[in-house]
């Protein structure tokens, strides 16, 4: 219990709280980058037409693995498992998402999100349609992936 009151406290205090300028712009972003209190570089919000926004996996540091730990950007205290050099979303050119991701709606907006691992081609997370050349592809999932 008293995890989560700490937990919806400390979102509601990054949606209003430090924000800095991000250290690179992200291309074909309609507005300016922010590295975030708590939740680090948020890459880009809204992409300029004829752009999807695409979630970029290297903006989690999984070796920090989930941690409270902070570090500083700017004045900005960030969890150490989120980067403020690598954006959350960036843009890439659209109608269509490339290899290994697949379009989502998220609230409104079409997007790209990225197919389970191993998963060269997804219609869903969780339904791959190719596997990688190291995988095998069995009801819908990449498997015996070497």
């Amino acid at each position: 219990m008293i995890f989560t009151f700490v937990f919806i406290v400390g979102c509601a205090v990054s949606i209003h709280g430090q924000k800095a300028p991000c250290p690179k712009e992200v291309d074909h972003c309609i507005h300016p980058c922010s590295v975030v209190q708590t939740f680090g570089n948020q890459g880009c919000n809204q992409c300029a037409d004829g752009y999807l926004r695409i979630s970029n996996p290297k903006h989690f540091n999984h070796s920090a693995g989930f941690s409270f730990g902070m570090q500083n950007y700017k004045g900005v205290q960030v969890l150490v498992s989120q980067s403020v050099t690598e954006p959350q979303y960036y843009c890439t050119k659209g109608p269509l998402c490339p290899d290994g991701w697949y379009r989502l709606v998220e609230e409104g907006e079409l997007l790209c999100s990225g197919c389970a691992p191993g998963c060269a081609k997804c219609s869903t997370r969780d339904v791959c349609d190719a596997c990688r050349d190291y995988c095998v592809l069995s009801s819908g999932k990449c498997t015996k992936c070497t």
